[in-house]
């Protein structure tokens, strides 16, 4: 799962999306205009991964639905309760700082 929010992290690092994992359970979260995109590519890296995501538990959820054709997973609006695996069990650094930090060491040369 590292490999596969690294990977996420560098495609997308200057437009503000973030990858949070715990296990083989991810959330991303991304501005509505590129959600779609960062969707898509992160479904690819997972099945490039090795993941076989379960697109019947997944969900999108945003103020309102974000254009008008069937969206690769369900969209839920914002008032439907909202859960991410692991994040109450654990209390390590998540993934995705850790990402960031190995992109701008990557980016510095460093890494």
């Amino acid at each position: 799962m590292d490999a596969f929010c690294i990977d996420l992290a560098k495609e997308f690092h200057a437009q503000h999306v973030d990858v949070r994992a715990y296990m083989d359970d991810c959330t991303i979260t991304a501005p509505p205009a590129i959600a779609e995109s960062v969707l898509a590519k992160a479904l690819d890296l997972m099945r490039h991964y090795g993941f076989q995501p379960n697109l019947e538990k997944s969900a999108m959820t945003c103020k309102s639905p974000l254009s008008d054709h069937r969206p690769i997973v369900p969209f839920r609006p914002p008032t439907e309760e909202f859960v991410m695996l692991g994040v109450n069990i654990t209390d390590n650094r998540c993934v995705a700082i850790e990402a960031r930090e190995q992109l701008h060491r990557v980016d510095a040369g460093a890494g």
